[in-house]
């Protein structure tokens, strides 16, 4: 398992957005169709651990769901510790 998947850090990003995704009523397959994935799960590999997700592409999720993304990040760092491990 890659480091950047077990950190405790990087699994409370990937749980900020399926929560936000969640709340939307939103599945997977809808979420790529809007930001216009042909191939579909990206974003379950995302969520799952085995796409690693950066600060991009959780800027476009967060506005394919239809959230502020300022407020999704605003959620992630109220759950982050004052040190992150890098």
């Amino acid at each position: 398992m890659r480091k950047w998947v077990s950190s405790p850090d990087y699994k409370a990003a990937i749980q900020v957005i399926v929560e936000a995704r969640h709340a939307a009523g939103l599945t997977q397959r809808q979420v790529e169709e809007r930001l216009g994935k042909a191939h579909h799960g990206w974003l379950a590999k995302i969520e799952v651990g085995e796409r690693q997700m950066n600060v991009l592409d959780m800027i476009a999720i967060a506005r394919a769901i239809g959230v502020d993304e300022r407020g999704l990040f605003d959620q992630l760092l109220d759950r982050l510790p004052a040190h992150i491990d890098v």
